[in-house]
């Protein structure tokens, strides 16, 4: 029985010096790729959390999937880390459930 291989992405949006540009430019990019991604087959894109980095080392992988998922139709959303030690558990239980109400219930991985 033959089973269906899924492709991800895995984006920590970092934009580090000498290359750093504009964040406006730089997330719309790279929301342009991942839209462009779910066209070429990819199945998902994943996330992690950081803090505290200057490079943008996505903070806030939750409102990073709500734009991810305003631009897609069919790719699941996942998080590699979320730093629930220093986050309200339950704020992020609900931002998590609301996310995937607002878009495509059970795609939130």
């Amino acid at each position: 029985m033959a089973q269906k291989v899924d492709f991800g992405l895995w984006y920590d949006f970092r934009n580090p010096e000498p290359w750093q540009i504009d964040f406006e430019q730089f997330y719309a990019e790279r929301l342009d790729q991942i839209e462009r991604a779910e066209t070429m087959g990819f199945d998902s894109v994943w996330l992690t959390e950081h803090h505290f980095c200057d490079d943008g080392y996505t903070p806030s992988p939750l409102v990073i999937h709500a734009a991810i998922a305003a631009r897609t139709q069919r790719m699941r959303l996942g998080t590699n880390l979320m730093l629930l030690p220093i986050a309200d558990p339950v704020r992020i239980a609900e931002d998590a459930a609301t996310l995937s109400r607002c878009f495509r219930v059970g795609d939130l991985i």
